[in-house]
């Protein structure tokens, strides 16, 4: 009965969590009775990686792992993301598209 109790709150906790990625920052939201954000700025990301278990790559989930510019980060591991190589691949696209310095938005060149 306590498996089924802790599998239950577990199933709760992961429906109404939500990790979102904007062009400024990313957030994560947590909690059931109380609610938690983390927030992290994209210009404060240095790194990126994720991880895949064998139980996550069979059920299609993965962690996210973020290193900061601040020894004190708020959001630092994201757990039990799905479809992590995609998620990866364009959150990293957003992080690191404007590194080398120049944007992706070039100026028009007046040929039409």
């Amino acid at each position: 009965m306590a498996l089924f109790v802790r599998m239950t709150w577990k199933a709760i906790d992961w429906t109404v969590t939500f990790f979102v990625v904007t062009s400024e920052r990313i957030l994560l939201n947590t909690g059931v009775l109380i609610e938690k954000v983390a927030m992290l700025p994209l210009t404060k990301v240095i790194d990126m990686s994720f991880h895949r278990s064998y139980t996550g790559r069979l059920l299609g989930f993965g962690d996210f792992i973020f290193e900061s510019a601040g020894q004190n980060v708020a959001l630092q591991m994201v757990d039990h993301i799905p479809y992590p190589e995609e998620a990866y691949l364009q959150i990293c696209g957003l992080i690191f598209s404007d590194y080398d310095g120049e944007s992706e938005d070039k100026p028009d060149s007046g040929r039409d």
